[in-house]
């Protein structure tokens, strides 16, 4: 705060600060020491040959001007008194204000420290159902490489038999190429018929022989194609269903990824309110050191007040004994102007 901060907030407080009551107070001892020095030299430098008269004089003038002055001593004191009241007032204001921030601190602590083992409770949680999935996704990714691994060996199985078929295939195609062959040669040899019937017939039972063979591969081949369309249809099945298997992975970890999130999105308000504590805890540090501050500065002030109480009774009592030792010296002086008279 600026210094002229602080002055209008004293003014709103309807207490004067400690240096403007310094400056207040040490004037009025100043004051008062000098008016009785003033009285004290000019008790002890009157005169010996005063008339009755004068002391009389005298004697009231000295009685005005001290009741006067234990007027002004009481209005300063109720004052000062005032002062006091209003500053214990305000002191009691601060204690209030600091215990209750002090309670509203330690709630704040309390709540912070549930928040924080809930906090614990629910990324401890989180750990064991992320162990559970992971151990879950793995053991279902090792049972959908397996499979994989299954249908690749079968593949390559279907493979090795289509390979073979193949081979069927080109023999049946060299077998046709030769019967070309021998029709062609039983066309040579048309002149010699009995040798060509001979060979036609044992050509025909070949051929029948050949039919029946091509017939039975080409039964074995259609077969194996029903087999390998089957296999495909389950080769696609199966490629479906992993494809859903990894929707529904990627899913499960867009779920995991968004509640990360979301814890980092708690740790970071978490963090943020720490700081809020932190922050709280330095203003109320530094409102203790200044009510401490504030305690030493009054405790100061109830010193000089009790030491100037202590000059004030000094001062009366030393009045009481000037004025009695003046009274006895006027006895004195009438019971001598008496005797003189005598």
């Amino acid at each position: 705060m600026e210094p002229t901060q602080k002055t209008e907030s004293w003014k709103n407080l309807s207490i004067r600060p400690p240096e403007i009551l310094k400056s207040e107070m040490l004037p009025l001892t100043s004051r008062l020491q000098s008016k009785e020095n003033i009285r004290i030299e000019a008790n002890y430098c009157r005169p010996a040959s005063t008339t009755f008269k004068q002391s009389n004089n005298e004697t009231y003038r000295n009685l005005s001007s001290n009741t006067r002055d234990d007027g002004l001593f009481d209005q300063k004191l109720e004052l000062i008194e005032s002062k006091l009241n209003e500053i214990n007032a305000l002191k009691t204001k601060l204690q209030s204000s600091y215990q209750l921030k002090k309670e509203t601190l330690r709630r704040k602590e309390r709540e912070f420290q549930k928040a924080e083992q809930d906090f614990k409770k629910k990324v401890f949680s989180f750990d064991e159902e992320r162990n559970k999935w992971c151990t879950h996704i793995s053991l279902k990714l090792k049972e959908i490489k397996n499979k994989e691994n299954e249908l690749e060996n079968e593949r390559k199985g279907y493979i090795d038999q289509i390979d073979k078929a193949k081979k069927i295939e080109e023999v049946f195609f060299r077998l046709q190429d030769d019967i070309k062959q021998r029709n062609m040669r039983m066309d040579e040899f048309e002149a010699n018929y009995d040798k060509r019937e001979q060979i036609l017939l044992e050509n025909e039972e070949k051929l029948t022989m050949k039919i029946e063979d091509i017939a039975g591969y080409e039964r074995r081949i259609i077969d194996f194609e029903q087999k390998l369309i089957e296999k495909e249809r389950n080769l696609e099945d199966i490629a479906e269903i992993i494809e859903r298997k990894q929707e529904d992975i990627m899913k499960t970890a867009n779920m995991f990824e968004k509640i990360n999130d979301q814890l980092k999105s708690e740790d970071k308000y978490v963090k943020m309110q720490n700081e809020v504590n932190e922050k709280n805890h330095e203003r109320l540090k530094k409102e203790e050191t200044r009510l401490k501050i504030w305690e030493k500065h009054l405790l100061n002030i109830q010193k000089e007040i009790e030491t100037r109480e202590n000059s004030l009774k000094n001062t009366k009592e030393q009045r009481k004994n000037s004025f009695l030792t003046e009274s006895s010296d006027e006895c004195n002086f009438q019971e001598f102007s008496v005797r003189t008279s005598e």
